[in-house]
């Protein structure tokens, strides 16, 4: 006897109130496509998601960026000419100071043939600014130049010192801005 589960994929959006200890479906205008896997950050006031798969059987993940305003209580697709790669189970983090994005990695589907899922794992560093609306890559993506580590426990290795020093970075450059003060 096996197991079988169907997935349901959800585009809604809830808040947690602390003091009321309750959750509220707040009405909003618009609305991405339903995802899971998909990287999400605050940023001056508006909540961010990118990417994501749509189905577990998804040919592809998704490369999309959504800001929704939490005073307007609206989504909206952001596009931008240079973008990252689509990719589900990926990271983003506000950038110290503000008006930044960072994402870090994930996974991309490369082809999905008779039920088998190929995949690349990413180990890239983008930016986006909320000021500009463009994306920067900061780190380009090594596993491309050696797509066999892309598998191995090398790449898992090489993805966790990536993130140790992008967070190095992020955390070093928010020290220097709090104790500069006005020198």
């Amino acid at each position: 006897m096996g197991f079988t589960c169907d997935f349901v994929y959800l585009n809604d959006l809830w808040f947690y109130d602390a003091v009321e200890d309750e959750w509220a479906r707040p009405l909003v205008t618009g609305k991405p496509p339903k995802r899971d896997h998909h990287a999400a950050a605050y940023v001056d006031g508006h909540l961010y998601i990118h990417g994501g798969k749509l189905t577990d059987q998804a040919e592809k993940a998704r490369k999309d960026l959504w800001r929704y305003d939490l005073v307007t209580r609206t989504w909206s697709e952001l596009k931008s000419p240079y973008v990252p790669s689509s990719r589900y189970l990926h990271h983003m983090a506000a950038w110290p100071g503000g008006h930044a994005l960072v994402l870090f990695g994930g996974e991309h589907i490369k082809s999905r043939k008779s039920g088998t899922k190929k995949y690349a794992r990413l180990n890239d560093v983008w930016a986006f600014s909320s000021q500009t609306g463009n994306w920067t890559q900061l780190i380009a993506d090594t596993l491309d130049a050696a797509p066999e580590l892309a598998t191995s426990v090398l790449s898992d290795a090489a993805q966790l010192a990536i993130a140790f020093v992008v967070a190095l970075v992020v955390t070093a450059a928010a020290l220097r801005a709090r104790f500069s003060g006005g020198d």
